[in-house]
């Protein structure tokens, strides 16, 4: 929030459901990020072929890449190419009183800043997970949370892998 660093974007996510469970989806993001005078462009891609396993839950292997226009002058990681490639399985479970979203996601990737070659291949690994409780008429308690660990972008954190933990919880009333 120091620099204040302002990201709008246009986004799509296309989605073909194929035979026998299958399904291929798409995620394209583009647009500028504004700080004071810099202005940056990202752009962000993913391709994803996904099969489902019973009714709730997907095995899934997922190819990104992030791109931005230059680096940045305000302090924010903005680098030439990022690529992943990750498999992952996710499953909802819903019942009458809660509602349970996991997704853990395991793969590899690689970065290159501008004016420079990529670096090795390195692991990465992603956890999120979503809960919703039933608390009250017109009340629901929500939880989530996120883990990524990265082994492959020193540009992120002073030593070569960082970790990110996120969680969150909040009651909301949404029923009249």
């Amino acid at each position: 929030m120091a620099n204040r660093v302002i990201r709008n974007e246009v986004v799509a996510r296309p989605e073909l459901t194929l035979p026998a469970g299958w399904r291929l989806r798409g995620l394209l993001e583009a647009g500028p990020m504004t700080s004071g005078s810099e202005r940056n462009l990202r752009y962000a891609t993913e391709s994803t072929l996904g099969h489902m396993l019973g009714g709730t839950s997907e095995i899934y292997g997922t190819y990104s890449t992030l791109r931005f226009q230059k680096p940045s002058e305000v302090g924010y990681y903005a680098p030439n190419l990022v690529q992943t490639i990750e498999g992952a399985w996710r499953t909802d479970i819903d019942r009458t009183d809660f509602s349970l979203s996991l997704d853990f996601g395991i793969g590899r990737g690689r970065a290159r800043d501008h004016g420079d070659s990529f670096g090795p291949w390195g692991q990465s690994l992603r956890a999120e997970t979503y809960a919703s409780f039933f608390v009250g008429e017109g009340r629901e308690l929500r939880f989530s949370a996120e883990f990524y660990s990265n082994q492959f972008n020193p540009a992120l954190a002073a030593s070569p892998a960082w970790k990110y933990t996120s969680v969150s919880a909040a009651f909301l009333a949404s029923r009249w």
